[in-house]
C-alpha cells in the first residue's frame, strides 16, 4: 500500500476544505518534514509525546527543540517568507500540545 498516494488522493478531494490533523511527534528531527509538508493542506496541532525519554531533563530538552521547529514555522508564516522552505502562502500555523 502506498500511504503517499493516498495521501495525496485525499489532499486533492479536499482541496477547498482544509481539515483539521493532530499529529504526534517524539522529537523535532522526526516532525520537521512532515509538518513542513503537510501543513499546506491541513490546520496542525502536534501533541508532543515520548515516553523512551527516561530522564526529565532529556524530556524537556527535546519538547523545547519542538517548540523552536514550530515557532520558525510560525514565524514564516506570519512573515510570509517562504523563499526558504517548500511551503507557499497556503501554509498555516501549527499549535502544540504536551502530555501531561
Amino acid at each position: 500500500m502506498n500511504y503517499q498516494k493516498q495521501l495525496e488522493e485525499v489532499i486533492k478531494q479536499e482541496k477547498n476544505n482544509r481539515k483539521k490533523l493532530l499529529l504526534h511527534s517524539c522529537c523535532a528531527p522526526c516532525s520537521s518534514y512532515v509538518l513542513e509538508y503537510l501543513r499546506e493542506y491541513f490546520d496542525i496541532t502536534v501533541f508532543f509525546y515520548n515516553p523512551n525519554i527516561s530522564s526529565g531533563a532529556e524530556y524537556e530538552k527535546r519538547l523545547q527543540e519542538e517548540k523552536k521547529l514550530i515557532e520558525v514555522y510560525n514565524e514564516q508564516v506570519r512573515d510570509s517568507d517562504f523563499k526558504d522552505m517548500n511551503s507557499t502562502e497556503n501554509a498555516g500555523m501549527i499549535k502544540i500540545l504536551e502530555s501531561p
